[in-house]
């Protein structure tokens, strides 16, 4: 099974230009990218793809959830590669917009927050879509969340660090969010 999140289209089309052997390999992997996206009321990539069976894999675990910064790489990935998916953008700006917020997952097919963490990880990234797809007002709203969950307190002993709160008395920072909040800027 393979975790289609984890595909770099654009990477593989600079392999084409060292092995041609590797255009089979691109042309195979986007359509499969590409024909994993669902539409409907809830609109999403299928997050795995099941290389013996040829099947594609609605979801990973034990329930029903859609994990954002999967979605989000799946559909970078693809408009790296010049297929702009414009319902699946449309359907996470809606969610930004609508709450002002992007939580870490949500349950498929009702669209609710499993959670209310929000996902730092998918701000960076959907900014950066933003960018691709010359959105203003999203690629605004995402910078402005990242900045929301950065400390900014001189005192604060991760002042600087961008970080989600876990209850009252508990932050997480991760090294890997200040780097993607950090591209997205940049």
């Amino acid at each position: 099974v393979v975790d289609l999140s984890g595909i770099d289209l654009y990477a593989i089309s600079l392999l084409i230009q060292i092995d041609d052997r590797w255009s089979d390999i691109y042309q195979n992997t986007f359509e499969v990218m590409k024909n994993s996206y669902l539409s409907g009321d809830f609109s999403y990539f299928r997050p795995a793809f099941d290389l013996s069976t040829r099947t594609y894999i609605p979801f990973i675990g034990n329930q029903p959830i859609f994990v954002t910064l999967e979605q989000i790489k799946i559909l970078i990935s693809l408009a790296e590669a010049g297929e702009t998916n414009y319902p699946a953008y449309s359907y996470l700006k809606q969610k930004i917009l609508n709450s002002n917020a992007l939580y870490l997952n949500y349950q498929i097919p009702s669209g609710t927050p499993v959670t209310n963490f929000e996902s730092i990880e998918g701000y960076a990234l959907m900014a950066k879509m933003a960018r691709i797809m010359e959105d203003v007002q999203v690629y605004e709203t995402c910078i402005n969340r990242i900045l929301w969950n950065t400390a900014n307190s001189p005192t604060s002993p991760i002042f600087g660090l961008v970080f989600r709160s876990e209850d009252e008395n508990k932050v997480l920072t991760a090294s890997s969010w200040v780097v993607w909040a950090l591209i997205s800027m940049y």
